[in-house]
């Protein structure tokens, strides 16, 4: 089931249900910031920058995912490249210490966190095949990113 929490005169978050939901999502996009220029420190030490963030309801199942979209230069093909196996510790840092805190702030729970790192930055969506990209999705388990298996 899709869940937001707002708060509920100031008794913290609550999950609510889709009436809610609906209104606190049609707020959502705007209150997330514009992209971040600054770099966000990450275990492997690459620069990495945010891109993009937005909620997206998923067609059919009743979920809400948040994105999360990263500009990560150095995972790009060639020596010295950010790997995978590197990267993958990023991401979660970067859902745990960027992302959820993000989340928290707005009152926002979604079913699914998803992360992307791109070697340049690109349309949500579109096709690039010169453009190394990886992506993780994690569900929120209290103030922790747990990694899903997709």
């Amino acid at each position: 089931m899709a869940r937001a929490a707002v708060s509920a005169a100031g008794r913290g978050p609550v999950t609510c249900g889709r009436a809610v939901l609906a209104a606190v999502l049609a707020l959502a996009p705007a209150a997330f910031p514009a992209a971040a220029a600054d770099p966000i420190a990450v275990p492997s030490g690459q620069d990495v920058t945010l891109l993009q963030m937005f909620i997206e309801p998923q067609e059919g199942t009743g979920e809400v995912w948040a994105r999360f979209r990263y500009l990560a230069p150095a995972i790009a093909p060639g020596a010295g490249a950010v790997t995978y196996a590197e990267a993958r510790h990023d991401m979660d840092r970067l859902c745990e210490a960027h992302a959820l805190p993000l989340l928290a702030a707005r009152g926002l729970a979604p079913d699914l966190v998803v992360i992307s790192l791109a070697s340049a930055a690109t349309g949500f969506g579109a096709t690039a095949p010169d453009v190394t990209q990886y992506f993780e999705t994690y569900s929120i388990a209290g103030n922790r990113c747990r990694l899903e298996a997709y």
